[in-house]
């Protein structure tokens, strides 16, 4: 495994740890300025968000629906060279519902000179790698 995927997995053990202490508020010094937030309409607070306005947007919107809330990274894994991929049990109790609920999520990271470029949240595993993948190859520009 290269050092850069090392390194990428690293940081996104980190900011689940530090996430975990501190809140969503701790991941904004690891965010590239550019970053974009995307949630698929298959799941709340779905849409695409840009740069660390959006991020902040996206989370608070999250975090408001819900009285606790937990992320417990279970399998976290390189795609490619800038992406990674992390399956995620989530905890939590609706705000204004109180209704435990506990569900698989997967997280997609692509991390570009030390930084968050995307932050994608999908149902399944399978997605994201795919995103992931679609990520690290762009398509060719035309000439």
């Amino acid at each position: 495994m290269s050092e850069q995927r090392d390194q990428n997995l690293e940081m996104v053990r980190r900011a689940f740890e530090t996430y975990a202490r501190e809140g969503p508020e701790a991941a904004v010094v690891l965010l590239d300025t550019a970053v974009e937030v995307y949630s698929p309409p298959s799941l709340a607070n779905s849409g695409t968000f840009h740069g660390v306005e959006g991020y902040r947007e996206w989370t608070r919107a999250w975090f408001d629906a819900w009285e606790d809330f937990e992320i417990h990274p279970e399998r976290v894994e390189a795609v490619g060279d800038d992406c990674v991929v992390a399956v995620c049990r989530q905890r939590g109790t609706g705000r204004s519902s109180g209704i435990a609920v506990e569900q698989t999520m997967v997280y997609m990271w692509q991390i570009r000179d030390g930084r968050i470029l995307r932050f994608h949240l999908y149902p399944d595993h399978d997605q994201a790698v795919a995103a992931a993948r679609d990520a690290s190859h762009p398509p060719a520009r035309p000439d």
